[in-house]
């Protein structure tokens, strides 16, 4: 399957938003070099879209995860409860902590 994403550089541990296209392994590697750094941001999406179907924001085991269904709808996917609602979480959002 390919899909389409931007990702943090793990070089430079900044957002790099140009878009590739690769099959899902590529992918999968990159995560799994962000996770062994700590921190990173992803955008995936399919081929063709003109949208991110689905971001990921990062830091150690806290997460933001947005899920888009169109170019105006998205959902900021419900926690586990691992963490308390009322918590403050930094992750980075492409180059910012938010």
């Amino acid at each position: 399957m390919s899909v389409t994403w931007a990702a943090t550089a793990p070089e430079s541990g900044r957002f790099c938003a140009v878009e590739r296209c690769s099959d899902v392994r590529e992918l999968t590697h990159r995560f799994h070099e962000l996770r062994s750094r700590g921190q990173g941001y992803l955008e995936v999406g399919l081929p063709g879209s003109e949208f991110p179907r689905l971001t990921l924001g990062f830091q150690g085991d806290q997460a933001v995860l947005h899920l888009f269904d169109d170019a105006e709808g998205v959902y900021l996917l419900v926690c586990d409860g691992i963490t308390s609602p009322d918590a403050v979480v930094d992750v980075p959002i492409m180059d910012d902590l938010a």
